[in-house]
């Protein structure tokens, strides 16, 4: 779903990466890639109604934003504990996919 880290990143005036997340959206698998979960997991928090998403044909995403959300919540448990964190792991995994 993602098309590279130049287009949902840059960098401030004092170096520091600026993700640009009002219009990323994010497949089930991404994201569980990035929060380092299962499916099952991300699954539990749709059917709680925990985190909200969007339907497109069989796929089901999710906005970056609203990742954010729960993980800064604290909605779920996984190894990312800060909002800071998720956007290492998804600089990361964007950098590893685009190899």
């Amino acid at each position: 779903m993602q098309t590279g880290a130049n287009d949902h990143a840059s960098f401030n005036n004092n170096g520091e990466i600026v993700l640009k997340t009002e219009h990323i959206y994010l497949e089930t698998k991404e994201v569980c890639q990035i929060l380092l979960i299962c499916p099952r997991t991300l699954s539990g928090l749709r059917n709680k109604k925990k985190v909200t998403y969007l339907r497109k044909g069989t796929r089901i995403l999710y906005r970056f934003s609203e990742i954010e959300r729960i993980v800064e919540e604290r909605l779920i448990c996984c190894k990312v504990k800060s909002v800071s964190n998720l956007h290492t792991n998804y600089i990361d995994y964007l950098t590893n996919t685009n190899k």
